[in-house]
Parts: C-alpha cells; sequence; structure tokens
C-alpha cells in the first residue's frame, strides 16, 4: 500500500511549481566574499585579433578592464602559446613578450613590497615606456655596468686598477661566439648553467687556462652585473642567485730564509740578472708591493732620534700610510742605485712587473726554487719574516704593510711555520703557569 502522503513532512514542505520557476527566472546575487578575503592582483591578458594581426594585451583587475594596448609584435592566432606566452619560431618575439610578462610582474612586486593600491592607469604607463626600450643584451649590460663601475672608482683607484676592470670582459664575446654562434646574447637566455660552461671555459688552457678561484671571480662580476640589470629594471630576478662556488684555498708561497741566502748568493754574469735580484731584495726589504715600490724617492726615507732608518710612504691602493724600519741591506742598495740613469730621481731603476717577473722566473730556475718567483713574493716574504722571524703582532705587521687591518694580514700573509707555533704556545703555557704558581 502506497504511504499517505500527508504524513510525510517533507512533502509536507514543498513550493508550489509556480513559486520554483519565479525563483529559477530571478537574477542571481553575486556570492559573499568574505571579510578576510585577499583580491587577485591585476592580470595582463594577450591575445591576437585577426589571422595575421598584432599581439595585444589588457591590464584586468577585480572585474574591471582597462581598454587593450598594442604590443607592436605580429603573428598568426595557431603560432601563438597564451599557456607559455611563446611565439613558435620566432625567437626575438618571443624574448620582447617575456620581457613584458617580466617587467609587468616587477610592477606588482613593487607595489605589494610598497602597500600602495593598484592603479591600472598607471601600471599601463610604465610597462608601455619600459617596453619601447630594445631588448638588452649581455655585452651591452656588461658595458653600462663597468661604465658605471669606472665612473664611480675613477677618483678613487689607479689606472692600473681601471684598466684592470675595464679588460676583465675580454673572454666573454668569444665565449659567446663559440657557446652560442653568435656575436652577443640577450640578458633573458643566461642560465645557470650557462654559467658553468663560462666557468669551464675560463679553465680551459686551450682558452684561458684560469685556476678555479680566479675563474670564480670572474662568475661574481657576472652576478654583479645581473644585479645591476635588476636594479634597473632589465631583468625581474637575478639569474645566477642560487649559483654557488667554492674557491680551492692556497697560501701564498714565500722563501725561506735559506733560500733566501740561495737567491743572495747566486753568481750572476747578466747584468740585468744581477739588477732584477738587487731589486728584489729591496723590495723585500721595504715589504712594499709592486707599484708603490717603483714610485719611492729618496724623501721618503726619515731618520729616528737615534739615527735609525725609516721608511714612510702612501699606498696606492688602499690610500693609508705605511712605516717600515730599514736594515742595513737596503741602505746599501739605495746608495749603489743613486746615481742609475734610470732612477730619474726615485730610489731604485724599476722597469716594468711584466719584465721583472720574467727575469725573476729565471733567477728562480737558477736558485731552485719550487714555484715560480714573482715581485709579489718579496712582500709575502717580508710578511712572513716580521711573522715568524721577528715575532711581531699582527697590528704591527699590518702598520708596516700599510693593511686596513690586521685581519687582512692574517688571512693572506700569515704563513706561521710549525716551530713558531709550537714555541708561541710554549711561551703562553709557562707565563700562565707563572702566574698560576703560588708565592711562598
Amino acid at each position: 500500500m502506497a504511504p499517505r502522503r500527508w504524513l510525510n513532512p517533507l512533502f509536507a514542505m514543498k513550493k508550489p511549481k509556480g513559486t520554483i520557476l519565479a525563483e529559477k527566472l530571478a537574477p542571481k546575487a553575486p556570492p559573499k566574499l568574505r571579510k578576510n578575503t585577499p583580491l587577485a592582483p591585476p592580470t595582463l591578458n594577450l591575445f591576437i585579433r585577426g589571422d595575421r594581426g598584432t599581439l595585444n594585451a589588457q591590464i584586468t583587475y577585480n572585474g574591471s578592464k582597462l581598454p587593450f594596448f598594442s604590443s607592436g609584435i605580429r603573428c598568426s592566432p595557431e603560432d601563438f602559446d597564451r599557456e607559455k606566452n611563446v611565439i613558435r619560431g620566432d625567437r626575438t618575439a618571443t624574448l620582447r613578450i617575456q620581457t613584458l610578462v617580466n617587467r609587468f610582474n616587477l610592477i606588482l612586486a613593487h607595489y605589494e613590497i610598497t602597500s600602495k593600491p593598484y592603479n591600472l592607469e598607471a601600471i599601463r604607463d610604465e610597462l608601455l615606456n619600459i617596453e619601447t626600450k630594445p631588448i638588452l643584451t649581455l655585452l651591452e649590460a656588461a658595458r653600462q655596468f663597468y661604465a658605471s663601475k669606472y665612473e664611480a672608482m675613477s677618483h678613487e683607484f689607479t689606472e692600473g686598477t681601471l684598466k684592470a676592470v675595464r679588460t676583465k670582459m675580454t673572454g666573454v664575446p668569444d665565449f659567446v661566439r663559440e657557446y652560442l654562434g653568435r656575436d652577443d646574447m640577450p640578458l633573458q637566455e643566461f642560465t645557470p648553467g650557462i654559467a658553468h660552461d663560462l666557468k669551464a671555459y675560463f679553465m680551459g688552457k686551450e682558452h684561458r687556462g684560469l685556476r678555479p678561484s680566479t675563474a670564480n671571480r670572474h662568475i661574481k662580476t657576472f652576478k654583479g652585473i645581473f644585479d645591476f640589470a635588476v636594479a634597473n629594471g632589465w631583468l625581474v630576478t637575478n639569474p645566477l642567485t642560487g649559483y654557488r662556488h667554492r674557491n680551492d684555498y692556497r697560501p701564498k708561497p714565500h722563501l725561506t730564509a735559506e733560500q733566501l741566502e740561495a737567491m743572495r748568493g747566486l753568481v750572476l754574469a747578466s747584468p740585468s740578472l744581477q739588477l732584477e735580484r738587487d731589486l728584489f731584495l729591496a723590495q723585500f726589504g721595504s715589504g712594499a708591493a709592486d707599484v708603490d715600490f717603483r714610485n719611492l724617492r729618496p724623501e721618503d726615507i726619515k731618520r729616528h732620534t737615534d739615527g735609525t732608518p725609516y721608511l714612510v710612504y702612501t699606498r696606492q691602493k688602499t690610500n693609508l700610510r705605511a712605516v717600515v724600519p730599514l736594515e742595513e741591506e737596503f741602505m746599501t742598495l739605495v746608495a749603489k742605485y743613486a746615481t742609475h740613469p734610470r732612477s730619474r730621481g726615485r730610489l731604485f731603476p724599476v722597469g716594468t712587473n711584466q719584465h721583472r717577473n720574467r727575469e725573476l722566473k729565471t733567477l728562480g730556475e737558477l736558485a731552485r726554487l719550487p714555484f715560480q718567483l714573482t715581485t709579489h713574493i718579496a712582500r709575502t716574504t717580508a710578511a712572513s719574516r716580521l711573522l715568524n722571524d721577528l715575532r711581531l703582532p699582527p697590528g704591527v705587521v699590518a702598520a708596516i704593510l700599510g693593511h686596513s687591518n690586521s685581519i687582512v694580514t692574517e688571512k693572506t700573509y700569515a704563513h706561521h711555520e710549525d716551530e713558531t707555533l709550537v714555541e708561541r704556545v710554549n711561551q703562553a703555557r709557562k707565563g700562565s703557569e707563572a702566574t698560576l704558581r703560588p708565592t711562598s
């Protein structure tokens, strides 16, 4: 038997058919948003009108739309991938689209950081102004980066340092030409994988033959270039932000007391080699860098109240004052070359650093040194002698070498010998025992 409908409460709650039809035809109210629901940021929609039309862009936000504007790129709708923002078969047009999208995201990020309300007209105007600029390439960004760096450094550094800055990018055009088969590359195409290939290129013997630490410094320079590009709005993010490199530590070589005596005892028939040996010993006595050693003049030598000579000069690299007590060997070499025709008002007739290193390489081979002798080894040997033989504190050695602080001296030039370390620890232990010993 069928159930009685008047006993079913659901049947009693049903509405008449006319009421249900009227509710379906009535306009539905928009769904209510929660109080703390954040609005979605503005979006940039790209679309093409016509068979071979122009790629247009339109900014929408919270249901409102701005009139669309042209990007200046023409292509067919079949070649344009709206999901990936890519035009098939046209790399240049794709890069222009990516530049437009990246710039739009950068503008939105600026609004989010500053917590400003979105202004669609201002976003569109800024986007159009940036888009009118041509796509920046890697070498052009590097040139602008070094131009700004050169302008900032021109009042503080020497011409030699500025020359090194100008010539640091010499290997990049060759790498781009061999790696990509063209003369330049857009900034957007540079990836961390290319950075690894560039490092291998710098370290390759057939190209540059640089050490890993030197190659890493070149990659670090590239990170600075991309930071410069991000700061100028050419890129949204630095592609090398996550790139990590590890430098191999190799202590700077220096001459021991026995090797220094072997240098002094060499019998040399060549006057050029004799001159370079004397210059090396004089530079060792001064502890100066090559550029400072070549500029020393007689008025830089002062006399203490007890008659002891000492050297006072200003370092060209750091613009710091260096004070160096002089020994008899240095003063003997000063007197020997005082009337040399190539001195020209300076203490010594110092030639170019390249010529000196060539001659010192021959001297190192004659003295059977386990490393290649250079002008900078005279400075490292002087620092090692001051720290190990004379037992001077690092702060005093930093003042002699013209360092900004003792940390640079300890990190760069401190070559602690085993005997020196053991002797210093024993002296510290004896001092502590004498302090703790009870007095009777």
